[in-house]
């Protein structure tokens, strides 16, 4: 550059400085102009230093703020600048700084083994402009793991930093310990739960094999139940033919004159062919109500009419016995089995009567609410109360002395007040005697009033043509011997065809049919019965007799208009039927 073009400032060897300025003039000359102008440049030199001061305070402060460990070199890998946690993580002294983080063994260590470019010539492993930042993690022999960081500077030069990462890499160290313990106990978890499911599938299994297993018991047992109770009602008639044709005998045989102790044998033939009765009697029934073959007819009954029935047939059993027998009247009406009904009150006023010595039994209904307890109250010897669930036992007597009974009744009893979901209860105690009860449900208008029946008019049998048909000859002499003793005309028939001839050959008309229900080869009583009102020409009274017990034959029978009696025959029975239909 020309002087004229400009000036130039020029520094002296004594330290001042001068400002070199040219002018041209208007004759084509140059002027040179020199300002001394040292006192201008020392004051920008101050200012400039106390900027670049201030700018380094700055950086310090910066420096020193940050967490991780820095240090700053130049381009010439000068050591420019360096914060305090470098020195704490270091363990160096401030005094001695700058010389020990340009030449600190373990800096020098750290950029040799934690940076891939740091070797034994170039030890800081310098980065040049433009190149990527470096980072690697080391651990420390004292424990600690530091992550160490290189980033090249803008125009060279490159800042180092060391960050304690220690607690950081425990955390997820931690972290991931816990995720692999998690996970396995999610497995072993997983692992429990299907060893679970495995074995609740295996129970499972075992309890539906267990229950078919049960079901199959169940089923093989209702057949059988249901085998012996059909075996049962079809011996039945085999078995009480000949007891029927004995009670008929010895029946007749009461009513001739005999002498003192062929009487004596008589009335003791009587009282054993009652109890095989009994026996017979009380087994079919339970078979039947064990095997469900006896089912409910819920109906509203007049509990008094009931009542009354059961005083007039044991009535003359506790005279006998010389009790009384007091029933209380009462106009309740119930809901429940009139037969199964029927069946507990007289097993507990035959129990009552059977096991009372002295006094007399009571037979009362008591109202409950919604229901009527019926009670059977006696004057006996008592039962312990830790006998009192023994006794609805088969075959269970406990004060049986010499009283006749098979331990039959009670149990009875309770299978039926099970199926009629009627409870029933005792109390009793040594000596204060006993008392069975029974708990059913009144009708939906509670009580009715009964008006009392009149009584039929009762008049002898005597004289009476009674025709008798049986397919057994022992059956027909038993009857006869037995009505011919009332004093009845009788006619006696094996089948319908020789009914009719009999009917045919009679000088009188036949008042009262006595027909069995199974006459052999397929004929029935009902059917033979049918044909002769037929050849009668008018509905002349009709009794079938009949060891079937089956509800359904008896409701047949009694619609067709015909009286059924139950094998064996019991006399009163058969007399007190005769004289109500010949009254």
């Amino acid at each position: 550059m020309s002087l004229a073009e400009g000036g130039q400032v020029i520094a002296l060897a004594d330290g001042r400085w001068i400002q070199v300025n040219e002018r041209r003039t208007t004759e084509g000359g140059v002027v040179g102009v020199y300002t001394d102008i040292t006192d201008i440049k020392a004051e920008d030199a101050r200012l400039r230093a106390r900027e670049l001061a201030e700018r380094a305070v700055v950086l310090q402060a910066t420096l020193d703020a940050m967490p991780q460990g820095v240090c700053v070199f130049d381009r010439e890998r000068a050591l420019l600048a360096w914060n305090d946690p470098l020195l704490a993580f270091l363990k160096l002294q401030p005094t001695r700084a700058r010389l020990e983080i340009a030449e600190h063994a373990a800096l020098i260590q750290w950029c040799r083994t934690a940076l891939p470019r740091a070797d034994a010539a170039d030890t800081l492993g310098w980065l040049g402009e433009g190149e990527p930042e470096i980072v690697a993690v080391r651990a420390l022999e004292d424990g600690r793991s530091v992550e160490v960081r290189r980033l090249p500077m803008p125009g060279g030069g490159m800042v180092m930093s060391f960050d304690d990462v220690t607690d950081r890499l425990r955390a997820a160290a931690a972290l991931r310990e816990t995720n692999e313990t998690l996970e396995r106990r999610v497995q072993e978890r997983t692992a429990a739960v299907v060893a679970v499911n495995m074995e609740l599938q295996q129970q499972v299994a075992e309890r539906v094999a267990a229950e078919a297993a049960m079901r199959e018991a169940k089923t093989a047992a209702e057949q059988a139940n249901l085998s012996k109770t059909r075996f049962l009602a079809a011996a039945s008639h085999d078995l009480l033919q000949p007891l029927n044709a004995a009670r008929l005998f010895v029946s007749a045989l009461a009513t001739r004159r005999l002498a003192p102790a062929n009487r004596t044998l008589v009335e003791q033939t009587g009282s054993a062919l009652d109890s095989i009765e009994d026996l017979l009697e009380a087994l079919l029934e339970i078979s039947k109500l064990d095997a469900g073959a006896v089912t409910p007819e819920i109906t509203d009954v007049p509990l008094g009419e009931l009542m009354r029935a059961l005083h007039a047939e044991f009535a003359l059993a506790a005279s006998t016995r010389g009790l009384t027998l007091t029933v209380e009247p009462t106009t309740a009406w119930v809901r429940t089995d009139a037969r199964l009904l029927r069946q507990i009150l007289q097993n507990f006023l035959s129990n009552a009567l059977r096991y009372t010595r002295q006094g007399g039994v009571v037979m009362a209904a008591r109202h409950e609410g919604a229901h009527v307890q019926i009670a059977v109250t006696d004057t006996g010897a008592g039962i312990d109360p830790t006998h009192h669930g023994e006794i609805f036992e088969e075959f269970r007597r406990l004060n049986s002395g010499h009283e006749r009974g098979m331990g039959l009744g009670l149990a009875i009893v309770q299978r039926a007040g099970r199926m009629l979901d009627h409870p029933i209860g005792v109390r009793s105690a040594i000596g204060q005697g006993s008392t069975f009860c029974v708990t059913v449900p009144l009708t939906v208008e509670g009580t009715r009033q009964i008006c009392a029946a009149t009584p039929a008019a009762r008049r002898g049998i005597a004289a009476r043509t009674v025709l008798v048909i049986d397919n057994e000859e022992i059956i027909l002499e038993g009857m006869r011997a037995v009505l011919e003793g009332w004093g009845c005309d009788v006619l006696t028939a094996v089948g319908g065809s020789e009914a009719r001839e009999a009917i045919a050959a009679s000088s009188a008309p036949v008042e009262v049919i006595l027909a069995d229900y199974h006459l052999g080869n397929g004929m029935t009583g009902e059917v033979v019965v049918a044909q002769l009102r037929t050849l009668l020409d008018r509905p002349t009274p009709a009794v079938i007799i009949t060891a079937d017990r089956e509800p359904d034959l008896r409701d047949r029978l009694l619609g067709a208009g015909l009286h059924v009696l139950q094998k064996p025959v019991k006399p009163a029975q058969l007399r007190a039927l005769l004289a109500r239909l010949t009254g």
